[in-house]
């Protein structure tokens, strides 16, 4: 290479040198030196020779001029022509040397191209290919063209190689050589001329075969396009073509071979509900796992597969063995209302992380006092360790603070609002316990004395009284279905709990002290009478059918009657209501007992009766 550089150095000063001297060299004149000379020679002896004038000799002289500038003219182009002519041939005998060099070169890089397309087809076939059967041929490629057949990084050219087993390379500018058997050769420069006559169509595609096209990073999409040599330009709902007419054929009976067929496979509930939980984390991991592409079919009660045969029968057998080894796991696990409440707490934080870092389903039974976890049996168990340790977080974060039963109503009161303020105060979970009567807070251990402090400092300020109330006494001031008691509570804002015969007034100070001035001046107006009547004579005379007779006496009366089974009637009202009523029932069952008397007799006396003899009849 650095004798041709040489040469090649040489040739560029030659041309130069030749141009140089072309541009130097004069216009060419007319005539020859041999002849200039001559006739110079001849003027001069003329002019020694002949007597002519001083105008003539004169005249002839500046002709004697002339003509030798003529023939330095000409002289100086011979010269010039000469150098020029020179400087040819050693640009000609350069060529010549740089021809040998050319064809020395070429010599070498054809060996070279042989080893190269040699061992190219070893690699690609894995046998040596003997260089007597070695066939080449060259294939013109039109600049506009070069692109579509190398392709991006040679991909294109290196897929022509490796389907027909064959090496292709450029020898020169637009002409590319193909190099293998020669069957092979044949057939890929068919390839490439149709390559070179390139038309295009349009596939309808539906929009499963479009993510399945594009789904492995567009794996089936390379695949049709490497496979047929052919470009294709995807859209939602349909795939150009762009190639060769018989690549184009290929690749509209790849495309349709590719979705010819689709394989169903059925899952279980549970399965679904794993692959679409985390935002169908598992169901993307399944995708990755399978060559093919999945999606879940209607009401996601299967998977389709779409791809290639052998891709969907890997799939398939990929996604079976995963419903198979994927089945659900139920336990129960007990747990106390505490425990519920405390996992229930804002909005059920707690119950839905642990969902999270289990990965099972939970389920709260607050009728069965149990949490249900269902999934796999690694998540169940997860789950236990889970709840196990929110269990014993409860436990080291609760305190119990003791209440009594009016401290429950009033905690309750309004939709438990002081139950709810307590709650927002603090942060933390506050909940009653009838059954134990306490309070029970949740708090972490750094604010678990200011929680405790804060509610016992709540609950000192709800004041008690108690007053004691007759048991019947104790019925009118509940009232019906409540009513009257309501309204006390109501009115006071207070808490209202009835014992036996004591009834127990709770809230604030100045509540609790208007209501039991109210409720001891009722209890002082209301009084109970009891009425002794046989239990034959008192239902049919003061209850009546279905109670209507009762009703209708309250209602008059203005108190409250009740009839018990053995016959004692209780009268419940104001004093003076009280009186006048029983006065009054006294008076309905006195009339009703002679109204319905029964007089007792023999039966031998109905039978001596004459007047009862048919006769007399």
């Amino acid at each position: 290479m650095k004798e041709k550089n040489d040469v090649l150095n040489t040739l560029k000063e030659l041309n130069a040198n030749i141009q140089s001297a072309i541009a130097k060299c004069p216009k060419r004149e007319s005539g020859s030196v041999e002849n200039l000379t001559a006739r110079i020679e001849e003027m001069e002896n003329e002019i020694e020779t002949s007597s002519l004038s001083v105008k003539e000799e004169k005249e002839l002289r500046r002709k004697i001029q002339e003509q030798k500038k003529r023939l330095d003219s000409v002289k100086t182009y011979a010269n010039a022509q000469r150098e020029i002519d020179l400087l040819k041939k050693s640009r000609e005998e350069k060529e010549k040397e740089m021809k040998d060099l050319n064809k020395q070169i070429d010599d070498i890089f054809e060996t070279i191209y042989v080893s190269e397309a040699i061992l190219r087809i070893k690699e690609i076939t894995g046998r040596q290919l003997p260089e007597t059967l070695l066939k080449k041929q060259e294939m013109p490629i039109p600049p506009a063209m070069i692109g579509r057949i190398v392709g991006k990084n040679a991909a294109t050219l290196h897929g022509l190689e490796e389907q027909f087993k064959v090496h292709i390379g450029s020898r020169r500018e637009g002409v590319y050589v193909i190099s293998g058997e020669e069957a092979n050769v044949v057939a890929c420069g068919q390839e490439m001329s149709d390559m070179l006559e390139e038309t295009q169509t349009e596939v309808p595609l539906q929009e499963a075969q479009f993510f399945a096209l594009m789904d492995h990073q567009a794996r089936y999409l390379h695949q049709v396009e490497e496979g047929c040599h052919v470009h294709l330009r995807i859209a939602k709902d349909k795939v150009t073509v762009r190639g060769g007419k018989r690549a184009v054929a290929r690749a509209e009976r790849a495309l349709a071979d590719l979705f010819r067929k689709t394989t169903t496979v059925e899952i279980t509930p549970f399965v679904k509900t794993l692959l679409v939980a985390n935002k169908m984390q598992r169901f993307g991991e399944l995708r990755a796992a399978c060559p093919a592409y999945l999606r879940l079919g209607e009401g996601l009660k299967s998977i389709e597969v779409l791809g290639t045969a052998a891709d969907q029968r890997e799939s398939a057998a990929t996604v079976r063995e995963f419903v198979a080894t994927h089945v659900e796991v139920s336990e129960e696990r007990a747990a106390g209302e505490d425990l519920l409440n405390f996992l229930l707490e804002n909005k059920g934080a707690r119950i839905m992380k642990a969902e999270r870092d289990s990965g099972a389903q939970l389920h709260l039974d607050r009728k069965k006092k149990c949490v249900v976890m269902s999934g796999l049996k690694e998540q169940v168990e997860k789950a236990k360790e889970v709840l196990d340790a929110l269990e014993a977080e409860l436990e080291a974060a609760m305190v119990k603070v003791p209440v009594t039963a009016v401290q429950v109503e009033v905690l309750m009161e309004n939709k438990a609002a002081m139950l709810v303020r307590l709650r927002e105060a603090l942060h933390c979970m506050v909940e009653i316990d009838r059954a134990q009567k306490v309070v029970k807070v949740v708090a972490p251990e750094e604010d678990m004395a200011k929680a405790k402090e804060e509610v016992e400092k709540a609950l000192a300020g709800i004041v008690e009284a108690r007053i004691a109330i007759p048991a019947r006494v104790g019925g009118v001031f509940v009232g019906t279905k409540g009513k009257r008691i309501s309204s006390v509570r109501s009115q006071f804002h207070v808490a209202l709990e009835l014992e036996k015969e004591e009834l127990c007034v709770g809230g604030a100070a100045e509540n609790v002290a208007a209501a039991t001035a109210a409720i001891e001046a009722w209890v002082k107006e209301h009084t109970v009478k009891e009425l002794r009547a046989a239990p034959e004579l008192a239902f049919p005379c003061l209850v009546g059918m279905k109670g209507a007779t009762r009703r209708e006496l309250e209602k008059e009366l203005k108190v409250e009657i009740h009839v018990e089974e053995d016959g004692c009637v209780w009268v419940l009202g104001e004093a003076s209501l009280c009186e006048a009523a029983m006065a009054k029932l006294a008076a309905l069952l006195d009339a009703y007992t002679r109204e319905n008397a029964v007089v007792e007799v023999p039966e031998k006396a109905f039978r001596n009766a004459s007047e009862l003899h048919a006769s007399a009849v």
